[in-house]
């Protein structure tokens, strides 16, 4: 195993901890003892990797966009919402809860805009994007985030019990063809 390997071991296990801790509070407290209790590693090394519990919880942030951002990639990079459905189960499987831990610890505004922005630059490249000004694509990128976010409250309300072809079919229509066409198409 290389050192860079160990390094990233050593935090992931340190962010499960906090996670598994944190998951059963009801306050934003952790305390590192109880981390380095759950992790099976000792306080010293909690403080090699880590300055404290605030440096802790960045690195959390980092790890669960990453895996956000991983499972809503056919959706969000190739605008392949065939996949929508299956990157909601996925979501709703691995990391509902830790979005749960964010919220407690007063992280989710900045997470919000870390993820709008990976959204933003996922977007360049694509032609219809890249031919709107600054204010169209900043409500754009809002508008698909919204689709996903409202697709997987009603994903989470149905029981987990959708139509995968549906769900595809509507999400595609509001987002390619946006409210104003599905709602008013007389006006266009």
């Amino acid at each position: 195993m290389t050192k860079e390997e160990k390094v990233s071991l050593v935090k992931k296990n340190f962010i499960e901890a906090f996670s598994s801790v944190a998951l059963n509070k009801k306050e934003a407290k952790v305390k590192v003892e109880e981390i380095v209790k759950k992790s099976g590693y000792n306080r010293a090394t909690f403080y090699r990797y880590f300055k404290d519990i605030d440096h802790l919880i960045k690195e959390f942030e980092d790890y669960i966009i990453k895996q956000t951002v991983e499972i809503f990639k056919p959706a969000i990079y190739e605008h392949n919402y065939s996949t929508l459905y299956e990157s909601l189960v996925v979501f709703d499987n691995v990391l509902s809860k830790q979005y749960r831990i964010l919220h407690l610890f007063n992280q989710e505004v900045d997470f919000t805009s870390r993820i709008k922005d990976i959204v933003f630059e996922s977007q360049k490249g694509y032609p219809p994007f890249d031919s709107l000004d600054e204010i169209s694509k900043n409500v754009v990128v809002e508008y698909i985030i919204g689709v996903i976010r409202a697709q997987y409250l009603y994903y989470r309300r149905t029981g987990n019990k959708l139509d995968s072809k549906k769900l595809y079919d509507t999400t595609t229509k509001y987002l390619l063809d946006g409210l104003r066409g599905v709602l008013h198409p007389e006006k266009i």
